[in-house]
């Protein structure tokens, strides 16, 4: 994750920094989402590159036909009102975010069993391993 420090201009335009326009694939012009979002933390906002599909042309009719095949098969939710799409959302987002975070540390500590291996190797070898950088280590 990267954070960079905008300043608002007159009539409520941004700067977008180059580095994070490039990492987005946009250029002047470009079409972005602005998602906002209210959590424990406060307001979070999400920044997206987005995608028009124009009616009757092929993407849309894709795109159409992907939905119908998930409506035949049952791959669509509904919801009584505003209140209750957004909580499945929120929900949906924190199990996704539990899941990262289990198979990150998951990852950590198949880095350390590697840097141990890699040790253990270099004590028989005599190569010397330098040790795992600190955002591994736990």
């Amino acid at each position: 994750m990267s954070s960079h420090l905008v300043r608002l201009r007159e009539r409520n335009q941004l700067t977008l920094p180059s580095e994070i326009a490039d990492r987005l694939g946009v250029e002047p012009g470009s079409l972005l989402e602005l998602i906002l979002d209210t959590d424990d933390e406060g307001i979070q906002v999400e920044l997206r590159r987005a995608e028009v599909v124009r009616a009757g042309t092929r993407a849309a009719q894709r795109s159409e036909q992907r939905a119908r095949k998930d409506i035949r098969e049952g791959r669509f939710s509904t919801y009584a009102n505003t209140e209750e799409l957004a909580a499945h959302m929120k929900q949906k987002r924190d199990d996704e975010a539990k899941e990262l975070r289990a198979r990150i540390e998951e990852m950590q500590a198949q880095m350390q069993g590697l840097m141990f291996d890699m040790r253990r190797m270099g004590a028989a070898t005599g190569v010397t391993v330098n040790e795992m950088p600190g955002k591994y280590a736990k």
